[in-house]
């Protein structure tokens, strides 16, 4: 069974084209998204229903949230906008007039990646960094950072190859499920943070290769 976190502004009921799934439903406003009340909790999809989508409030979201899949919900997102989320961390757009069937099934899509995701047994050490792939958190020295589910996946394959070249077509088949120019952007910006995240620890490094992708390295 999935878990389902519906937002809306004023917490309107779910469509009915995903109560009758069986799934498990939990309806939240966007007040209690700026709100602490659930922070730490864990859902595989978000589903936002807003006129309003901001790249602050996303980021807001997927850091206090643990959140498989984060999909918008509006009518109001031009194309620029509409890429400044993909980079944020969301991993669908739909327009609000979808139809209940439409909507059943693609999250029955996410519902068939989430099954065949694989979630790593244990914590990985990255030099002083502890990484909780499956509970999405970057551990350094007592303080906790919640990865987005993208940020997660690209620094779980930059793990798998460490000290290996990390094709950047093959995580982006992986991750983004297509190898497009938006897509590729949006995976620079992704290591950039990911950059950021491990500063703090000076022998880590995420180097570029040309023609092929990434290496994530540490040096003794």
């Amino acid at each position: 069974m999935i878990r389902i976190l519906f937002i809306s502004q004023d917490d309107k009921e779910f469509p009915s084209g995903i109560v009758s799934q069986g799934w498990e439903l939990t309806p939240c406003s966007e007040d209690e998204i700026q709100s602490s009340s659930l922070n730490g909790k864990s859902f595989d999809i978000a589903i936002w229903h807003t006129q309003s989508p901001n790249p602050s409030s996303i980021r807001s979201l997927t850091t206090n949230i643990s959140i498989q899949f984060l999909i918008i919900l509006t009518s109001a997102c031009d194309e620029t906008n509409r890429i400044v989320m993909l980079q944020n961390g969301v991993d669908d757009i739909l327009d609000e007039s979808i139809s209940n069937e439409e909507l059943q099934l693609r999250l029955k899509t996410y519902q068939k990646r989430l099954s065949k995701t694989h979630l790593h047994s244990g914590i990985r050490r990255i030099g002083s960094y502890d990484f909780d792939y499956e509970r999405r958190v970057l551990s350094f020295a007592g303080e906790h950072r919640i990865l987005t589910t993208k940020e997660a996946e690209l620094l779980s394959m930059l793990a798998e190859s460490m000290n290996l070249p990390l094709s950047k077509h093959d995580a982006l088949i992986r991750i983004w499920g297509e190898d497009s120019y938006h897509n590729g952007r949006s995976m620079d910006v992704y290591i950039a943070k990911l950059r950021k995240y491990l500063q703090l620890d000076e022998d880590i490094h995420i180097m570029n290769i040309h023609g092929t992708g990434y290496k994530l390295s540490i040096l003794t």
